[in-house]
């Protein structure tokens, strides 16, 4: 009983919490054609190559107009904050705290993956230029 009064007061704060995939679950979600929005600079996606089927939306971060015109060009591949996505950066972090951000703002699935493209090579998983 402790345990179900625990849930019940837990579960909601846990559905808010920013989620991470790893890069076998990436690869399951590829396969059915899911959303991935590669946030790395044109440089590094350029020279390293992208996840098939990414995105390319860079994010820099760097100011509160940025992030606006960052969602602008989101929601033209979005097209709902209920639908579920995937951001990629180069290492999870700046993924993780965008996800985060996200949340905040409305969008209910959203997941980054951990250890961001570093972790995708580090696997040899396909890469496409």
């Amino acid at each position: 009983m402790k345990i179900l009064l625990l849930l019940a007061t837990f579960l909601p704060l846990l559905a808010n919490t920013t989620s991470f995939i790893d890069t076998k679950t990436l690869q399951k979600y590829i396969s059915k054609s899911a959303i991935i929005i590669d946030i790395r600079t044109k440089k590094e996606q350029k020279d390293e190559g992208l996840i098939p089927s990414s995105y390319k939306i860079t994010y820099e971060g760097n100011s509160e107009l940025e992030m606006k015109r960052w969602k602008y060009k989101l929601l033209k591949v979005i097209k709902s904050p209920n639908q579920s996505f995937a951001l990629i950066d180069k290492d999870g972090t700046k993924a993780k705290n965008l996800a985060k951000e996200l949340k905040k703002a409305g969008f209910k699935k959203v997941f980054y993956l951990k250890g961001g493209f570093n972790s995708w090579k580090k696997e040899n998983r396909r890469v496409v230029y």
